[in-house]
C-alpha cells in the first residue's frame, strides 16, 4: 500500500460495516473466495543431506509444470451445520477430462470416493478463470450456500479481489435478483496481502503443504510421474492440513474483518 492509502482502508472498513449492518449479515453468511494457481509437479526448497566433499546436491523433482487454477471459498462460521469451507472448484487447460484423471477420486482398488468430495471440475483454454467461469462459479456458490440462507431470503456477502471475472454485469445482475441476495464487496487495489483472508492465512500454509506432498510423491520410486490424477491426491492431502476451521477463523481475524477491528490492519507495518 502507498503512503496515503490509510484513508482508502478506512473507507473500505466503513463501507464493509455499512453493508453488514444494513442487510443484517451474520458471520456464517460472509464468505471470501479467491483463485490460486498451482503447478502440478513443483516442489519447494528442501534441505538435502549429502557428503561434505560434494559440491552440488539435488532433490528429486517432477518435470510436470502444467498449471491448474483452484478456487477456494470459506466463511468464518463456527457452526457445524453451515458449509463454511466449500469444496474446491478446479480449472485445468484443455477441452475434456478422462476417467484416468479421477482414478483416485472413485471407489476402486486404488481410489477413495472421499477425496475432494464435492469438488467441481471445469476446463478453460489456458487453465485460468475467465468471465464464463466466473459466472458459473457465482451460480454454483449460490447453490452451495442457498439452503443455509433460508433459500436465498437471508442476505449473503462475498468478499473478492478486483479480478474482472468477479464483477461482470452478468454476475451483478444475477446477485441482485430478489431470491438470490448476494452482495459482492470488492477489495481495494493492492490490498489483498492485508485484507483478503485467503491470502493472509490460507494460501501460504496450503502452498507449503502441497509442495511437501509433491516432494514425498517424487521421492517414492513406486510412483509414476506427477499427473493430474496424482495432483488431485496431493492437493487433497495438503488441503486437509491447511484449510481448517481454525486457520480460516484466524485468517478473518488477521484481516480485521471478523470480528471487525480495523486497527489490526491500520496499525500494521505493511501499511506505511
Amino acid at each position: 500500500m502507498k503512503a496515503g492509502d490509510r484513508d482508502v482502508l478506512r473507507d473500505f472498513f466503513r463501507k464493509w460495516q455499512e453493508v453488514i449492518e444494513e442487510f443484517h449479515i451474520t458471520p456464517e453468511h460472509i464468505y471470501n473466495w479467491d483463485e490460486k494457481g498451482v503447478m502440478i509437479g513443483l516442489t519447494g526448497r528442501e534441505w538435502v543431506l549429502a557428503a561434505r566433499d560434494r559440491k552440488e546436491a539435488y532433490a528429486i523433482q517432477d518435470g510436470n509444470r502444467e498449471s491448474v487454477t483452484v478456487i477456494e471459498c470459506a466463511s468464518q462460521a463456527n457452526i457445524s451445520a453451515f458449509p463454511h469451507i466449500l469444496p474446491p472448484y478446479i480449472i485445468s487447460a484443455g477441452n475434456t477430462y478422462t476417467a484416468a484423471n479421477f482414478r483416485y477420486l472413485v471407489e476402486t482398488e486404488y481410489g477413495d470416493a472421499n477425496i475432494l468430495k464435492g469438488a467441481v471440475f471445469r476446463k478453460s483454454k489456458n487453465g485460468y478463470t475467465d468471465n464464463k467461469i466466473g459466472f458459473d462459479y457465482i451460480k454454483w456458490f449460490d447453490l452451495q450456500t442457498r439452503e443455509f440462507a433460508d433459500n436465498g431470503r437471508i442476505h449473503r456477502l462475498a468478499l473478492v479481489d478486483g479480478h474482472s471475472s468477479h464483477l461482470t454485469l452478468e454476475i451483478i445482475e444475477y446477485c441482485m435478483q430478489p431470491h438470490v441476495n448476494i452482495h459482492i464487496v470488492c477489495l481495494p487495489a493492492h490490498s489483498t496481502h492485508i485484507l483478503q483472508p485467503m491470502d493472509v492465512g490460507i494460501f501460504g500454509p496450503l502452498s507449503r503443504a502441497y509442495k511437501k506432498e509433491v516432494s514425498a510423491w517424487c521421492r517414492d520410486r513406486t510412483n509414476g510421474r506427477m499427473s493430474f490424477a496424482s495432483f488431485l491426491l496431493c492437493y487433497h492431502r495438503a488441503r486437509e492440513t491447511a484449510i481448517t476451521n481454525r486457520n480460516v477463523q484466524k485468517a478473518f481475524e488477521a484481516t480485521g474483518l471478523l470480528p471487525l477491528n480495523p486497527r489490526v490492519v491500520l496499525d500494521s507495518r505493511k501499511v506505511r
